[in-house]
């Protein structure tokens, strides 16, 4: 993050992920693991994004009705595309509801891309490890993805 390499990370959002996890973790195998689960996956997390980009508004002077189109646009430009699908839902309601101007939502990119083959990825590899001019940071984040198969946010976590 010092870098630019890896997006900014809202702390407190990190901090209850964090704790949520943990929680969860601790009713393992009880009968309500799955429902608290699913409310916490689908409910309170999103609520916590969307208040995030409120947030994030706040910080540029705007609120929900004057947000604009190259508003929203640069949002997405800078926020990782979990953080982009969990807000979806917010935005959507929010315009619905006429708290907001109707927006055109930037199209989020479904299923995974096509995997490396096994040459792409040693090459990428011996890129990383032996490229000077990338930023450290980012080298080393790029091995541990292409050899260990870490998901980037597991990574920024």
């Amino acid at each position: 993050m010092a870098c630019g390499a890896l997006p900014a990370v809202d702390k407190q959002l990190l901090h209850t992920e964090t704790w949520l996890t943990h929680r969860l973790a601790e009713l393992d195998g009880h009968t309500h693991e799955p429902l608290l689960r699913r409310f916490a996956t689908w409910h309170l997390l999103p609520t916590l994004r969307a208040r995030a980009f409120l947030a994030w508004l706040d910080e540029r002077g705007l609120d929900l009705p004057r947000c604009r189109q190259a508003d929203l646009d640069a949002w997405h430009a800078t926020h990782p595309k979990p953080r982009r699908r969990a807000l979806a839902a917010f935005l959507t309601w929010a315009m619905n509801s006429h708290h907001m101007s109707r927006l055109d939502l930037p199209a989020l990119p479904r299923g995974n891309s096509a995997p490396l083959t096994r040459r792409r990825r040693l090459k990428l590899i011996l890129r990383a490890a032996t490229d000077d001019q990338m930023p450290l940071r980012a080298r080393v984040t790029a091995c541990l993805t292409l050899l260990y198969a870490q998901p980037i946010t597991r990574i920024m976590a």
